[in-house]
């Protein structure tokens, strides 16, 4: 990190405190306890970061890595077509993540992420008033793409089938056909480009 420019500096620290808030604050409270943090795998992969020794195939799986962080803002910087800071349902909708030639998110499935992730009101270059998703929640979907295993990227996409949000299956409705749910399928699959290590203690007392 001694080599993080001071005008990434912003990007970087939005980077590391989403991760420890999407795995750590799952009621979205804005707020996590000291001891909690402190217990965390998500910590002990930061201090990975101290070691003297760890190669380039290690930082580039480590997403605390100046190297990941700065593949995470070009990728977001790729999909922001029109350059205004953040991402429409159109450009979302470029996000590959692993897809096959020809594969890809739906329009469907787009839309449910901007109806249950925060979103922002801007204008269009023809003045047509839409939503957007800024860095932070564009954060929020990468991690449960890339850590679809876990309890809280399961919350994630649950919210996003629960249409009724009747908390269980039978809230989906008829909306969910199986084409409209392609782009969830699609999160299911392993990511082409290696997503960063989860690490996880072996018993209640490693931590």
């Amino acid at each position: 990190l001694r080599e993080l420019r001071e005008e990434f500096f912003p990007f970087y620290k939005v980077t590391a405190v989403r991760k420890f808030f999407f795995f750590l604050d799952p009621r979205r409270r804005g707020r996590i306890s000291l001891q909690k943090m402190l217990s965390s795998p998500i910590m002990h992969e930061l201090l990975e970061l101290r070691r003297g020794d760890l190669g380039q195939e290690e930082l580039r799986q480590n997403w605390f890595s100046l190297e990941y962080a700065e593949m995470l803002y070009s990728d977001y910087l790729e999909l922001d077509a029109d350059q205004n800071g953040m991402l429409s349902v159109g450009e979302l909708m470029r996000f590959r993540g692993g897809a096959p030639p020809g594969g890809g998110l739906t329009a469907p499935f787009v839309q449910r992420v901007f109806q249950e992730c925060h979103t922002y009101r801007t204008k269009s270059d023809d003045g047509v008033a839409q939503s957007e998703l800024d860095y932070k929640s564009y954060l929020d979907f990468v991690l449960a793409h890339s850590y679809k295993g876990t309890p809280e990227a399961l919350t994630y996409f649950f919210k996003l089938l629960d249409l009724r949000r009747a908390g269980r299956p039978l809230g989906l409705d008829a909306a969910c056909t199986p084409s409209a749910l392609h782009g969830v399928r699609l999160c299911t699959r392993p990511a082409a480009r290696a997503g960063p290590r989860l690490l996880l203690p072996r018993g209640p007392r490693e931590v």
